[in-house]
């Protein structure tokens, strides 16, 4: 069953991961399926091959900038990253990783086939968590993807004083 897989899987994650972008405190806050995709994905960095990929609408971000990576597909050439310029712009089109990890030819199929299942119950467990409780989550993760720039800017601010 999904329950079984979810357990599974979280299990063998259990290990504190550096990469991870959800964590055990995140459940509060979202869906069993949001909280399952999130682990689909991991922390990456930009780097120099990653500027002449999708369209060439990387050419003003720094390198080391954090972003999300498909967890299946991280080792491959042309795996599947995702770099937004503010916390914003993750949440609203944060909608384009359902589509490629259920596309994704590395993702395995019992994951797909759990994340749709879990899909099923998304919109009733929306309806029982606390308004706005996935923008918390989304700055959590923005925080996460963006600590090492995040305490730059506070020593910046600390130094300028």
């Amino acid at each position: 069953t999904t329950d079984m897989l979810l357990l599974s899987y979280n299990e063998a994650n259990k290990p504190y991961d550096p990469e991870a972008l959800v964590l055990e405190e995140d459940k509060l806050l979202l869906t069993d399926y949001f909280y399952f995709l999130n682990q689909q994905l991991k922390l990456c960095r930009f780097s120099e091959k990653d500027r002449k990929t999708r369209g060439g609408k990387r050419e003003n971000i720094a390198i080391g900038y954090g972003g999300l990576e498909c967890r299946h597909c991280a080792k491959e050439s042309g795996s599947r990253k995702f770099f937004w310029s503010n916390v914003d712009r993750l949440a609203n089109s944060f909608a384009e990783i359902p589509g490629h990890i259920m596309k994704c030819r590395k993702c395995p199929e019992d994951v797909k086939r759990a994340l749709m299942e879990l899909k099923l119950r998304h919109p009733e467990q929306m309806a029982k968590l606390p308004r706005g409780s996935q923008k918390v989550f989304f700055r959590r993760m923005w925080r996460r993807l963006h600590q090492d720039s995040l305490a730059k800017e506070e020593e910046a601010k600390a130094d300028g004083d």
